[in-house]
């Protein structure tokens, strides 16, 4: 009885190991291009405020492009950042001039049958986004 707990333990440990994500994977999952399938500014839909694109593109170098919104011009200086808990996205911050993406957001990242989905909330922004 006593060995085939010691397996069953070992068993899910080795499991849950194997699955953790490190930092750089959770990196490596955020760069690239995001739709944005939703966004709310000020409990406001801001999805038919967007200019010429709904994409973020998150890059290695920690710089974003943001699309134009009807009262900010296209942000060309913005930068991102996130922090890391427990194996997990925790934080995801936009540092830039435009109010509806400048933000420490609470974020919250999917993998579901191939498409990646990324959840940034703050106080005041909603962003639902999908990796294409």
């Amino acid at each position: 009885m006593k060995t085939i707990t010691f397996f069953k333990v070992s068993f899910l440990l080795i499991l849950l190991i194997s699955c953790a994500k490190t930092e750089k994977d959770v990196c490596n999952d955020l760069i690239g291009n995001w739709a944005i399938h939703k966004i709310t500014y000020k409990g406001i839909n801001y999805k038919d405020k967007l200019y010429s694109m709904n994409v973020i593109n998150i890059r290695e170098n920690n710089t974003i492009s943001l699309p134009e919104v009807d009262i900010y011009k296209k942000e060309r200086k913005a930068i991102w950042d996130f922090s890391f808990k427990k194996n997990k996205l925790f934080q995801f911050t936009i540092k830039c001039e435009n109010e509806v993406f400048k933000k420490n957001y609470q974020a919250t990242f999917f993998e579901e049958a191939r498409v990646d989905r990324l959840i940034l909330k703050s106080a005041t922004t909603y962003i639902e986004l999908h990796k294409l």
